[in-house]
């Protein structure tokens, strides 16, 4: 593992999600989620679920599963990335600005009264999230405020 940083990462990840020490009790965890104890059904909020077509690692038939287990949220915003956007990968690495700008337009359309406070620009929803500057999602969202 230590010379394969893929998996250090990956492993890594996985006993942070999964709440464990050991990379095989994390991976236990994981393996014994199934539909049933996932719960999907108890989401009741708006939900924006992004899909890279060609994610390193989550299969893109999840998608369509994904958007359909979610039986009683107030909405559900289904969108995939392309190759042709650059941003077909897990997270849309590639084209992170293009996720980021996504996200931001879900939240003002869906959220209309928030606010959003970018590093170099603020400004209240809805406002095109194209006019903000351009940078790296964690570094570019300071601030979310309800009004």
């Amino acid at each position: 593992m230590k010379k394969d940083g893929m998996h250090a990462w990956t492993i890594g990840n996985l006993m942070y999600v999964a709440s464990e020490k050991k990379p095989m009790d994390a991976a236990d965890v994981i393996f014994h989620l199934k539909e049933r104890n996932l719960h999907s059904e108890s989401v009741t909020q708006d939900v924006l679920i992004r899909t890279g077509r060609e994610d390193q690692f989550i299969p893109f038939k999840m998608h369509d599963k994904e958007v359909q287990a979610l039986t009683n949220v107030t909405s559900v915003t289904p969108e995939v990335f392309t190759n042709e956007e650059h941003a077909q990968n897990h997270c849309q690495i590639g084209n992170i600005c293009l996720a980021r700008d996504a996200m931001v337009q879900w939240i003002c359309e869906t959220l209309p009264t928030l606010s959003i406070e970018v590093i170099g620009a603020k400004s209240t929803c809805p406002k095109p999230a194209s006019n903000f500057n351009c940078g790296w999602i964690a570094k570019c969202v300071r601030r979310l405020t309800i009004l």
